[in-house]
């Protein structure tokens, strides 16, 4: 699906990966309606791009918030051609007996339940088209869980199985469906996340710019690639974790106790 002159919805648009997708999308020749809890940060881009950019605070995990977002995108642009769910957060680096209750809810509610119900709200009116695009944003944890990230891990495995099934669900319907893992990118999540003080990247490990990221995700998805993995170190951890599953997990566990010995 070309990208030009289509319709984009972009959950986590205010920053990271998502503000990056936002300006690609728009450079490719996209109008996007961008939602995010902050949104300031698309103000000035809405000034340089016009009216093909629109953006709202949101909360993904506000049900009755996203069931409604529908008819205001088509309010504005008439159409939905593409929905990207890109929204999501961490939670602090600590174990599962240490994690309260509300902080679990939140990740699971956020993560996947905030891909699961904008897929929910969009998917009548994508179906409409004669051809649409759903990419939902997994992650490199999905293929060996990082300790003490349990249910970012977690959020973000059942993000990926849940586009493995939609993407058989959605066949023949000219929906296309990609799920993105990503490697190591400078994106902002932990910051955002309200977790800065604790980092779970070992500072040695080279980082890809958002921009590059957003660059291969959109070209993933104008060419309907599945299985989108970006960057070098996820095609390589990718490759290990199918060929031996211990190894990967002592990698995962050997990268964060660097990360936290720094």
């Amino acid at each position: 699906m070309k990208l030009h002159r289509k319709v984009l919805v972009i959950t986590g648009g205010g920053g990271g990966i998502g503000l990056a997708m936002v300006r690609e999308a728009l450079n490719r020749g996209a109008s996007v309606f961008a939602v995010d809890l902050d949104v300031s940060t698309l103000e000035d881009l809405a000034d340089e791009v016009g009216d093909r950019l629109a953006f709202q605070t949101l909360d993904v995990a506000d049900r009755a918030a996203v069931a409604a977002l529908p008819e205001q995108v088509v309010d504005r642009f008439g159409v939905v051609d593409g929905l990207i769910n890109n929204a999501g957060i961490i939670h602090p680096v600590v174990p599962l007996d240490e994690l309260e209750t509300e902080t679990i809810d939140r990740v699971m509610h956020v993560n996947f339940g905030g891909t699961v119900a904008m897929t929910r709200a969009f998917l009548p009116l994508l179906k409409q088209r004669r051809e649409a695009h759903i990419a939902n944003m997994s992650s490199m944890v999905a293929l060996a869980c990082t300790p003490n990230q349990l249910f970012y891990g977690a959020s973000k495995a059942a993000i990926y199985a849940f586009s493995e099934g939609l993407v058989s669900e959605l066949a023949g319907s000219g929906v296309g469906v990609t799920v993105v893992i990503p490697g190591v990118v400078k994106s902002g999540l932990i910051e955002n996340s309200g977790v800065a003080s604790q980092d779970l990247i070992d500072p040695r490990v080279p980082q890809m710019e958002t921009a590059a990221a957003a660059e291969r995700i959109l070209d993933g998805i104008e060419r309907n690639r599945f299985r989108l993995l970006i960057g070098a170190d996820a095609r390589a951890f990718d490759i290990i974790a199918r060929v031996s599953p211990r190894l990967a997990r002592y990698l995962v566990v050997r990268g964060l106790e660097a990360a936290l010995s720094d």
